[in-house]
């Protein structure tokens, strides 16, 4: 279901595999700058080695990227992979950091709100968790309005509003909205996806997300 999460982070391998979709928010900094091709290197070797799950393999992968983000302090993509295993490899504080700077170069991006959310409730405090829930609320509904509702681009953002109403307990509201996702006809993908959100509720949602390790 988080097939396409952070589009843009085409190398991310994601293991939050059912809490977020597609990211909909303003291009990162990465985007908008010209990457360091030694950063850009130095990703993708971490990358390959990430992708065997093996613990050690991780950790010298955990290495490249500091090191490529040391070279791009800004660079999203790094940021977003070390975040994924360095939770993986079960390094809270650490995912913490990251995801705060990933927070401070994006902050108009809901689905990091989230994120944040769950990270900070799990390890850190319910009711501050509860704060960046209602933060990515206010952000989803400004980027909804900047979108046509006949787009794929504003259903997959519906969904992502939808998941983030149950994080709020708001569960009957997600799942009407989960339904008029359903209810539009020719996307079995997005049928698919409001479904499979449907039947799970803000506690096997954050179980999904702990599982992820």
């Amino acid at each position: 279901m988080l097939s396409n999460v952070f589009s843009r982070f085409s190398t991310v391998l994601l293991t939050f595999s059912v809490i977020l979709l597609v990211s909909c928010n303003p291009k990162p900094a990465a985007e908008t700058a010209e990457i360091n091709p030694s950063a850009v290197s130095l990703n993708d070797s971490a990358m390959q080695l990430a992708r065997s799950y093996d613990s050690l393999q991780i950790e010298t992968a955990l290495t490249l990227w500091e090191q490529a983000i040391a070279l791009q302090p800004d660079y999203d993509v790094a940021l977003m992979n070390k975040l994924v295993f360095l939770n993986h490899q079960g390094r809270v504080t650490e995912a913490m950091a990251t995801l705060e700077k990933l927070e401070t170069l994006q902050p108009e991006n809901s689905e990091l709100k989230v994120w944040s959310g769950i990270f900070t409730e799990l390890h850190q405090d319910s009711l501050a968790g509860s704060e960046k829930f209602v933060l990515a609320d206010k952000l989803y509904k400004k980027q909804l309005n900047t979108l046509s509702a006949s787009t794929r681009a504003y259903q997959l953002l519906l969904i992502n509003y939808a998941v983030n109403l149950k994080f709020l307990g708001m569960e009957e509201d997600a799942n009407k909205l989960l339904e008029e996702v359903k209810n539009r006809k020719g996307n079995e993908e997005l049928y698919d996806m409001a479904t499979n959100f449907q039947m799970l509720d803000r506690k096997e949602l954050i179980a999904q997300f702990q599982s992820a390790r």
